[in-house]
């Protein structure tokens, strides 16, 4: 079946990485991050919370992007009105729409 299908190729092959499927540049860290976030081995993943908020702390530090760059991009490849989930300033997860 299909579930099944999808079930083995979630166990046992390996994501394509981000950079390949993304239509905006990709920083060669944060796609070495996601790789690692979705690996198939323990150890090879971020032991914990904490090392991945340090590694995209890094990143950040690296490639900023500004709120309004995130907007651009979003709006670019989805366009007027699409809904998507922001982070507002507080910290508190929210739907909006973009216009």
């Amino acid at each position: 079946t299909d579930e099944l299908a999808l079930t083995s190729k979630v166990l046992n092959e390996v994501p394509p990485r981000v950079a390949a499927a993304a239509t905006q540049p990709i920083p060669p860290a944060l796609d070495a991050l996601l790789a690692a976030c979705l690996a198939k081995q323990r150890e090879d993943r971020p032991p914990d919370i904490a090392r991945l908020a340090e590694v995209l702390d890094e990143i950040a530090l690296q490639a900023p992007w500004t709120q309004r760059e995130a907007q651009a991009a979003w709006l670019a490849e989805h366009g007027p009105g699409a809904t998507g989930l922001v982070r507002p300033r507080d910290g508190m997860d929210k739907t909006t729409t973009m216009a």
